[in-house]
This record gives C-alpha cells, sequence and structure tokens, in this order.
C-alpha cells in the first residue's frame, strides 16, 4: 500500500513538473496507459453505437416499406430512331408506349405535332416539340 502510494506521488510530480502540461510524462506511467486504451476502448464502443443507432433511424435496410418512384411513360409512337427509345428504357429507365391514345407523361416525336394530338394533350403531359413546328 505504501509502495502504490509512493508511485503516486512520483508521478504525480512528474506531471507537475512536465512544461506547459504536456502529456509526455502521462504517457510513460502505466496508469496513464491504461486510462488511454479505456478511453479509446469507449470511444470505438461510442463509434459503433452511434453507427448502429443511425442504420435504425433512417436507412432503407431497416424500414420494411420502400416507396418507389412513378416511372415516366414515355410515347414513341412517332420515333423512328432507336436511340432514343434505348435512351429513355436504359438510361432514364422509363416505361415506352407506342399506343396513340394510351396514358403516357412524354411524348417524344420526330417531327411536328398536329392541332388535334395538342387538343386532346392532358395538363401534365409533356411533347418535345412546339406547336407548328416541323
Amino acid at each position: 500500500y505504501i509502495t502504490v502510494l509512493a508511485k503516486m506521488d512520483v508521478e504525480k510530480k512528474n506531471i507537475q513538473q512536465s512544461p506547459l502540461g504536456s502529456p509526455e510524462a502521462e504517457v510513460d506511467s502505466p496508469a496513464a496507459k491504461k486510462k488511454e486504451q479505456n478511453q479509446a476502448g469507449e470511444e470505438k464502443k461510442e463509434r459503433k453505437k452511434k453507427i448502429t443507432d443511425e442504420d435504425r433511424k433512417g436507412s432503407p435496410k431497416s424500414t420494411k416499406t420502400t416507396v418507389k418512384k412513378p416511372r415516366l411513360i414515355v410515347s414513341v409512337l412517332n420515333t423512328q430512331y432507336d436511340v432514343v427509345k434505348d435512351v429513355f428504357k436504359r438510361k432514364f429507365r422509363c416505361k415506352l408506349t407506342i399506343e396513340p391514345e394510351g396514358e403516357w407523361d412524354l411524348m417524344w416525336a420526330d417531327t411536328g405535332v398536329t392541332t388535334e394530338m395538342l387538343c386532346r394533350m392532358k395538363k401534365y403531359q409533356k411533347i418535345n416539340h412546339y406547336p407548328a413546328m416541323g
């Protein structure tokens, strides 16, 4: 018991004598090393806990219901170029349709659009040409 107290006094003096409170004297002592290891272990546990808490809160893995974005339906009836169809299908992952009276969100036409087609369009439908553009 006395030797432990004597060692503690020596360590205390070493810490007080170090310039500007540098941690060099603390690092040399076994108690300081053990304290540093404990702190590192606690920090690691906290980081691990924080990561798992974040996973539970907002990650798509933890939620059972995922909301899919609605796919854009593109009418390619008046399109003769396959590259346009491929880009919409592969790059933008759109659903393609060729039905003239079918449901669509965007119409891609290589030529101008008739006035009749413009009159039948709904408010949310878009087309890649201006009226009277050829």
